[in-house]
């Protein structure tokens, strides 16, 4: 029921991404024109998206190297 359930959802996003791209667009100057919470806001979900790739990378690499342990 989850394989279904996640099949369609998949499905659904897709599709509104395909039909409607404009949902998806994000302009960079819009930090232009906005407070400075939103520009730390901002910078600071840049910073974690930056990291977030090493992190799954070293939680993969410690979960074979437990798997591994005698």
């Amino acid at each position: 029921m989850n394989y279904l359930r996640f099949t369609l959802l998949f499905i659904t996003a897709l599709l509104l991404y395909l039909l409607y791209p404009g949902l998806s667009i994000a302009c960079p100057n819009c930090l232009a024109q906005t407070g400075e919470e939103v520009k730390n806001a901002y910078y600071l979900t840049a910073g974690i998206l930056m990291f977030l790739p090493l992190a799954i990378i070293a939680s993969i690499f410690l979960w074979v190297k437990s798997l591994t342990k005698p």
